[in-house]
């Protein structure tokens, strides 16, 4: 279940439609990912979310990447 946060879902339009760097940080279970889906999606972004907790067992970012775009193909 989504809960609604105008102040974060602005912002983060705001810095879309400015061109930044985005990060999305917080505790587990904080609704990170769901506030960047509900975004991404109401702008019409074409995403991936990458859950970065796996870098490790993966060895390296990239290594996340790779295999989250590997699946897509």
């Amino acid at each position: 279940m989504y809960v609604s946060r105008p102040d974060h879902e602005r912002q983060f339009k705001n810095a879309l439609r400015n061109d930044l760097y985005i990060l999305v940080h917080g505790q587990s279970g904080t609704g990170k990912t769901w506030l960047t889906r509900r975004v991404l999606n109401e702008e019409e972004y074409d995403f991936k979310a990458i859950n970065l907790a796996s870098a490790s067992s993966a060895q390296s970012i990239a290594t996340c990447f790779k295999n989250i775009m590997s699946r897509e193909s």
